[in-house]
């Protein structure tokens, strides 16, 4: 079973869904890493700085900065993503 499959539970629980993930793009409206290159991205861009065609794609990532691997309590942590 790979990490993905065995901890994706946790993105479903509404603390994420509804709270965390959105008051972090609330803060953070801009891609760290679009940032370091330079690039103010808030999700409409691809890789490559054109356009995002595919309206399902247009929304940034929100990811851990130390993996969770399932610890609900740094999953959780809004200090981590």
């Amino acid at each position: 079973m790979t990490a993905r499959s065995e901890y994706h539970h946790l993105y479903n629980l509404s603390a994420w869904r509804r709270r965390l993930r959105s008051e972090h793009l609330a803060r953070e409206p801009l891609c760290r890493a679009c940032l370091r290159r330079g690039i103010l991205n808030d999700g409409t861009l691809t890789a490559s700085r054109s356009r995002q065609v595919n309206p399902k794609r247009c929304r940034l990532v929100v990811d851990h900065v130390i993996p969770h691997r399932g610890d609900p309590a740094l999953f959780l942590d809004p200090g981590n993503l």
